[in-house]
């Protein structure tokens, strides 16, 4: 499996949130070639969207979960609250990013990903979160 990680967000955030997606993109990577997940999720690409946006620009922007059988995709494009994450220190911001992506490896069941497999990744997210500052 394969990650790769977007954002879509208001000015306020996008400095910060950057910041963080491209440090966890790199350490998530580093580690998805050491854990075992069954060998139908190898060819896979996890494709993980955060957005945040001021409520003050966008009021409803609908999350999105999909499988892409024809592209090995799963794809995710899940919404952090804008205003607590402007408001937050740094720390939690890295705590918020991580939220969402344990929601993102969470929502695997629905795509007949097994517990093992989705325990993996968690741990995974839970070994690499001390690492990002």
């Amino acid at each position: 499996m394969r990650f790769w990680s977007s954002l879509e967000v208001s000015p306020g955030a996008e400095k910060r949130l950057s910041e963080i997606r491209k440090a966890v993109d790199a350490a998530i990577n580093n580690r998805l070639s050491t854990i075992l997940l069954a060998a139908e999720w190898n060819e896979w690409q996890w494709m993980f969207i955060v957005t945040a946006f001021s409520p003050d620009v966008i009021l409803d922007y609908p999350e999105r979960v999909r499988r892409s059988n024809k592209n090995k995709c799963l794809e995710f494009r899940l919404r952090a609250d804008y205003r607590e994450f402007v408001a937050a220190p740094r720390e939690r911001q890295v705590d918020i990013f991580f939220e969402q992506l344990h929601r993102a490896v969470n929502l695997m069941e629905k795509y007949k990903m097994t517990t093992d497999d989705r325990s993996s990744l968690h741990s995974l997210l839970d070994a690499i979160r001390p690492s990002i500052p």
